[in-house]
């Protein structure tokens, strides 16, 4: 499981969209929650987040696998809230 991603995201500028590409052809997983507590510390909100990784998902992996990721996402907030 790969984290980090959200500075490789924001502070190197390279589109979400192909680190989950590259990863994915590596066979390595991305850390969504690592992805989603950088993001807020950075500033972001929880819509704007969800928001980023739906599209990009869902653009690279598919609905199925976007829906996966955002309930396990979604059950993680509400569980540490």
């Amino acid at each position: 499981m790969v984290g980090n991603v959200f500075r490789m995201y924001e502070t190197k500028g390279v589109p979400l969209e192909t680190i989950i590409q590259k990863f994915d052809e590596l066979n390595y997983l991305i850390d969504w929650i690592d992805f989603y507590e950088s993001s807020i510390q950075s500033g972001w909100n929880v819509k704007t987040t969800l928001k980023k990784i739906e599209y990009s998902l869902i653009d690279t992996k598919g609905k199925d696998y976007t829906t996966q990721v955002l309930t396990r996402l979604k059950f993680y907030i509400t569980k540490r809230t």
